[in-house]
C-alpha cells in the first residue's frame, strides 16, 4: 500500500523517469501521466539547431503538460507521473535567451493547472556518461546527437530546482536499473515504510 496519492518522477534526459514511473503506476494500479515527447513536431529541430528551436520546442512542451494535467482526475486514488509541471521552467532556463525567458514566463504564469504537488518526488541521478548510454540504447533518432554541455547544463539546473520540493528520494542510477524486479522491489519496499525525510539518497543493497 502507498502512503502516497501524487508521486513525480523526475531526472535528466535518459536517466530512466518513464521506466519508473510504469512501474509504479502498473504496482499500485494508479493514474499515469506520462510525457509526450513523440507528439512534439519541433523536438528534432531543436536538437539540430537549439537557438532556432529552444523557444517552440519549449512552448510546446508547456502547453502539452498544462493539457494533461488540467485533464487529470482530481479524485483518481493515485497519480504517478514521469514530470512534473514546474520542469518546463528548468528546461526553458537552460536553453532561453533572456528576452524568450520573459515571454515564456508571462505564458507559464497565465497556466495554472488545477493539480497538487506531489506529495513524494523521486529524482534519479545519473552520470553523464551514463545517460549517453541510455540515450544511444533507446534509440530515439532525434536524441542521438544531443550534447554533453546540454546535459550538464540540465543536471545542474535541477539542483536548485530539487531544493523547491519538501520531499525528495534522489536515487543514484549509475548501478540501478528499475527494470530489474529486485531494485524495483527494493525501492517499493522503502516507499512503504513512509519515512519521514525531506531529502533521502536511496541505495540499491
Amino acid at each position: 500500500m502507498s502512503h502516497y496519492r501524487f508521486i513525480a518522477v523526475e531526472g535528466n534526459i535518459g536517466s530512466g523517469k518513464t521506466t519508473l514511473a510504469k512501474r509504479l503506476a502498473a504496482h499500485y494500479n494508479a493514474e499515469l501521466v506520462l510525457e509526450t515527447f513523440s507528439e512534439n513536431p519541433f523536438i528534432s529541430s531543436f536538437y539540430e539547431n537549439q537557438a532556432q528551436y529552444a523557444l517552440p520546442v519549449e512552448l510546446h512542451f508547456l502547453l502539452d503538460r498544462f493539457e494533461q494535467l488540467r485533464k487529470l482526475d482530481a479524485d483518481a486514488p493515485m497519480i504517478v507521473a514521469d514530470y512534473l509541471y514546474g520542469k518546463s521552467n528548468l528546461f526553458a532556463g537552460v536553453t532561453l535567451t533572456q528576452h524568450e525567458m520573459e515571454l515564456f514566463k508571462r505564458v507559464m504564469d497565465n497556466l495554472k493547472p488545477p493539480v497538487m504537488k506531489p506529495d513524494l518526488l523521486i529524482y534519479l541521478h545519473a552520470s553523464i556518461s551514463k545517460l549517453k548510454q541510455n540515450i544511444q540504447k533507446r534509440g530515439r533518432s532525434y536524441e542521438q546527437h544531443i550534447s554533453t554541455e546540454y546535459l550538464e547544463k540540465v543536471q545542474n539546473a535541477y539542483q536548485p530546482f530539487l531544493k523547491q520540493h519538501s520531499k525528495v528520494l534522489m536515487v543514484e542510477m549509475n548501478n540501478v536499473d528499475f527494470e530489474s524486479d529486485e531494485h524495483f522491489n527494493e525501492l517499493v519496499q522503502f516507499l512503504e515504510k513512509d519515512y519521514d525525510f525531506e531529502h533521502h539518497f536511496f541505495t540499491v543493497q
